[in-house]
């Protein structure tokens, strides 16, 4: 017998298609109910709403609420939050106020999420104002605000270089709350950077142990403004006492002599070599040495060496450890990245960038085969694949750029490939710095090699700054390896290609480029009309069944100040799609609410977007070693 759908049927049908971010299925659906005449409910108009919501299409959001006043239909507090959400980003936040204040004009109350979702949009397009007033609404009219609240308002004053707002926020959740949250105080610390209030803010987190978060943002802008004793002690006070330091890295605890040793490769580099010395002078009198603190104090000139006296030039010899036992680390953070660092340390030859990296290799394999936790270090046929594309690519001169280092494996391997070249490397981490930073010095790559704090959206704006005043940076770079968040590359391809850091010629590595839902990058370089000559080769983790691709590029069409404007077509929308699914899933491992993104989650979307793109006659080379990419 055959049943017509009613109201309650076609909701569940549009709520479905709203969970599978399916935007057009909505509308068709609505148009449907008026055709058999089933009247549509207020949930009905809501699950609508959120589908376009999900689906980032504001302008037809817009449209919707018009049709809606159009039917008499009054929409309620959860409609108009999905309709301002649909209006977060820099083209239609007036939209998002406009529609916040009509809500208030119709005698709605918003609520938390509404109020949250509003100062989204406004922060999204820098006006400060418009976020402080709306958390100022939302105390007069004793809505309960939250971290994630707060978070977005200071990030608002962050794009707007309102310093003072930022600090206002943050002293206004400190009565709150009396231990501030960590992404709090990283947002009043960027915003002070934003607006050169440097000393500002370090004085945010005077005398407050730091979070990680803070941390890190604090070393960025201490490396970004020369603040190099306020950078030393930041690295220092990371240090751990009255323990070994394999028992301090079971707890995930860096070492003194491993923070020294960042240090003093910092220092080094900012050409304060007297100023490392006397660093590492010191943590040897204190018994805190290393391996690698031995090698970088090695590699002072031989006139420093002649000045100090031959006593003083080699303060303590470590001998090798030819058979060092390999500790399995704790769960504890960190751990696992410290655990390798004290094997390397101990174990490998000191010089020798080979030595490093089969250590490391060593030690990634013992732990995968012992306990099934594995490496994120780039091993095996990947870094292969890498180091036949930078060492095949690099004769066109230039630097070499990476943005995710890690713990500086693939680092050493380009290093130790290209010889002739420097390797600015990009590490958002700051525990990771100092593990990398220590990997370098071992291997004698540190007179190369750079390992700079922050994220790549901070860190190559200032590159091109900087090249601008013709300060000792690389002028442009030969190789790039990008190895973070896929969705996010396209970003850091437009800073490079625009402020012309590439050149023709140009070798792209790009990781991950499956599993991080990298769709528009991957149709950026292999698309129709790109400007770049593209291979993604298989690459196959242990950790993993599905499997990977890394995609090799050559630059063959360089941009130039008379064609600023992209010749590749607009990506299709299925591309756009995974685009967006990929964002949503980087914003859940951010954020003050994070958690980490499953396995089967990340091997769906690799699977979505591999079959997407083999729709589009953009498939993996078959080529298993990758020996293709170097003939580009």
């Amino acid at each position: 017998q055959k049943v017509d759908p009613d109201t309650i049927s076609y909701n569940a049908a549009i709520s479905a298609c709203e969970k599978c971010q399916q935007w057009q299925w909505p509308l068709f659906l609505l148009e449907e109910m008026g055709r058999r005449r089933v009247a549509p409910s207020t949930r009905t108009f809501n699950a609508v709403m959120s589908a376009l919501d999900g689906g980032k299409q504001w302008q037809r959001a817009l449209g919707f609420l018009a049709d809606l006043r159009r039917r008499s239909a009054e929409p309620n507090v959860i409609t108009l939050s999905a309709a301002i959400s649909a209006c977060c980003d820099r083209r239609s936040w007036r939209w998002a106020s406009s529609i916040f204040a009509v809500m208030k004009q119709n005698g709605l109350q918003p609520n938390s999420i509404t109020c949250s979702t509003a100062i989204g949009a406004l922060e999204k397009a820098g006006v400060w104002r418009g976020a402080i007033g709306v958390v100022g609404e939302m105390d007069a009219c004793h809505i309960a605000s939250n971290d994630v609240v707060a978070s977005a308002a200071i990030r608002a004053c962050e794009a707007g270089e309102h310093w003072q707002g930022a600090l206002l926020l943050l002293a206004d959740a400190c009565k709150k709350d009396t231990a501030p949250n960590s992404f709090l105080l990283n947002g009043a610390i960027l915003a002070c950077a934003a607006a050169r209030q440097w000393e500002r803010a370090l004085q945010i987190v005077d005398g407050l142990h730091l979070h990680e978060m803070s941390r890190d943002s604090l070393l960025m802008l201490c490396e970004q403004q020369g603040l190099c004793e306020h950078e030393t002690r930041l690295l220092l006070d990371m240090a751990r006492t009255g323990a070994s330091s394999i028992e301090l890295a079971l707890r995930g605890l860096p070492d003194p002599a491993a923070v020294t040793v960042a240090a003093a490769v910092r220092l080094l580099h900012t050409g304060r070599k007297a100023r490392a010395r006397q660093l590492l002078r010191r943590s040897a009198s204190m018994g805190e040495w290393n391996r690698a603190a031995e090698h970088i104090w090695a590699s002072c000139s031989s006139s420093m060496r002649r000045s100090l006296g031959v006593a003083a030039s080699q303060l303590v010899h470590l001998p090798q450890q030819p058979v060092a036992p390999l500790q399995i680390p704790s769960k504890t953070r960190y751990s696992k990245e410290l655990c390798m660092l004290d094997y390397v340390l101990r174990t490998a030859i000191a010089g020798d960038a080979a030595s490093v990296c089969q250590t490391m290799d060593d030690f990634r394999e013992h732990l995968w085969k012992s306990s099934g936790v594995w490496s994120k270090s780039a091993g095996d046929a990947k870094a292969e694949i890498v180091c036949a594309a930078m060492g095949s690519g690099h004769p066109i001169g230039g630097g070499i750029l990476e943005i995710g280092t890690y713990c500086g494996y693939c680092t050493i391997r380009m290093a130790a490939v290209c010889p002739a070249a420097c390797v600015i490397t990009l590490e958002f981490d700051s525990l990771h710095v100092v593990v990398a930073r220590n990997l370098v010095a071992l291997a004698g790559l540190s007179n190369r090699v750079d390992v700079w704090t922050g994220h790549s959206d901070r860190i190559l704006p200032l590159l091109v700054k900087e090249r601008g005043r013709g300060r000792n940076y690389c002028a442009s770079f030969g190789a790039v390896l990008m190895d973070r968040w896929g969705s996010q590359y396209p970003e850091d391809l437009d800073v490079l290609e625009d402020s012309g850091l590439l050149q023709e010629g140009t070798i792209l590595v790009a990781d991950n480029v499956l599993k991080t839902g990298a769709s528009l990058f991957a149709w950026r370089i292999a698309g129709e009309g790109a400007d770049y000559a593209t291979v993604f080769l298989p690459v196959q983790e242990a950790d993993s069944a599905s499997g990977d691709w890394l995609a090799v590029s050559v630059l063959q069409r360089q941009k130039t100040s008379m064609n600023k404007t992209p010749p590749v077509a607009e990506p299709p929308f299925p591309l756009v799609q995974i685009h967006q699914e990929a964002e949503r899933m980087r914003e859940l491992t951010v954020g003050p609410k994070s958690h980490l993104v499953t396995a089967d989650e990340r091997a769906a979307i690799a699977e979505e977007l591999r079959t997407v793109l083999r729709e589009m006659k953009i498939v993996a080379s078959s080529d298993p070693v990758g020996q293709g990419a170097c003939c580009l």
